[in-house]
């Protein structure tokens, strides 16, 4: 009976040192898929972030990609209505420079006087055509600065219509004029201009030939 009960309690300390063992094995390999795991989410965050940071980068870079098309589809539009309006105004200054040559011998006052007025009214407008041109490229390169002035913005929009005369006279559009006081405003003149010249431009764009346009 004796040598049962060792043998029993031989045999219950090999099962509690295998049961001891086998906690201590369970405990390590729990731990480990603990530190697995929470280096797995880790790493899906991160990958998270990482495809959210992509996704923002491919965001942007479309925005400025569309903000770039655009520009470029505006600057395309300014650079055709500017270079013809200056090729009419040239052409202008040349004809008339040499309808000017031509009357020196005959001494007509009045109608040299006409070509000189012809002549100095292009050079105003061409002029006004580069100021235009340098306002737009301050405007798309955010260089351009506010200084508020008074304007007589009556005076600006006729200076404006006078630019797209041309234009307005290949369509056969009538533009008329409709103010009933005489009226001011307090803004930067450059920006006005821009603003004014985009509202007659596309005026004349959108009217149908032989139209008519009221300011």
């Amino acid at each position: 009976f004796f040598c049962l009960i060792i043998v029993l309690l031989i045999l219950y300390s090999i099962y509690y040192i295998r049961l001891r063992v086998f906690e201590k094995q369970n405990d390590h390999l729990s731990l480990l898929v603990s530190e697995k795991t929470h280096d797995l989410l880790d790493a899906n965050e991160e990958l998270l972030q990482q495809n959210t940071a992509i996704a923002e980068k491919e965001l942007l870079l479309q925005i400025r990609n569309d903000e770039l098309q655009n520009s470029n589809i505006t600057k395309d539009k300014l650079f055709t209505l500017i270079s013809h309006d200056l090729k009419t105004h040239f052409t202008g200054i040349k004809e008339n420079a040499g309808n000017l040559n031509k009357t020196k011998a005959q001494k007509n006052d009045n109608e040299r006087q006409g070509y000189i007025d012809s002549i100095y009214s292009s050079s105003k407008k061409i002029n006004a055509l580069i100021d235009l041109f340098s306002q737009w490229s301050k405007s798309q390169s955010k260089a351009i600065q506010c200084n508020p002035e008074n304007l007589d913005v009556e005076t600006m929009i006729r200076e404006t219509i006078s630019l797209f005369y041309n234009a307005a006279l290949a369509k056969q559009i009538d533009i008329q004029l409709s103010f009933e006081q005489q009226f001011s405003a307090f803004a930067d003149k450059e920006m006005i201009t821009v603003v004014l010249h985009n509202v007659i431009n596309n005026a004349i764009k959108f009217t149908e030939k032989q139209g008519s346009i009221t300011v």
